[in-house]
């Protein structure tokens, strides 16, 4: 690949810059009654999010924004350098595109 050449993704060949994460965690949930007009017969249990227990990963998936294909999987909590080595690559700007510094465009 060429070094200016941003990555793609093998399976749709969508420029992408950004991946979406599917991570194996433990979370933990308050839980309640989820009363439908105080009918017993529609109570169901409702569930608020309150937060990811830290360290919890056993494995993650990292896909394709744009068709769903994992490109990468890493086990535990981990950052694997291939993932932070195809970021990097995909929001390299070429000079010829980059934007001008505010203060360069004040002088």
């Amino acid at each position: 690949m060429d070094e200016t050449e941003k990555p793609g993704c093998p399976k749709c060949g969508a420029l992408i810059t950004t991946l979406k994460a599917y991570a194996r965690e433990e979370s933990f949930y308050r839980v309640y009654l989820d009363s439908a007009k105080f009918d017993p017969e529609l109570d169901t249990i409702g569930y608020d999010y309150q937060q990811c227990v830290e360290g919890s990963t056993t494995h993650t998936d990292f896909i394709c924004p744009n068709c769903g294909e994992t490109l990468f999987s890493s086990e535990a909590d981990t950052q694997p350098q291939e993932v932070i080595d195809f970021l990097r690559k995909a929001n390299v700007i070429p000079e010829d595109e980059a934007v001008p510094d505010e203060e360069a465009v004040k002088e």
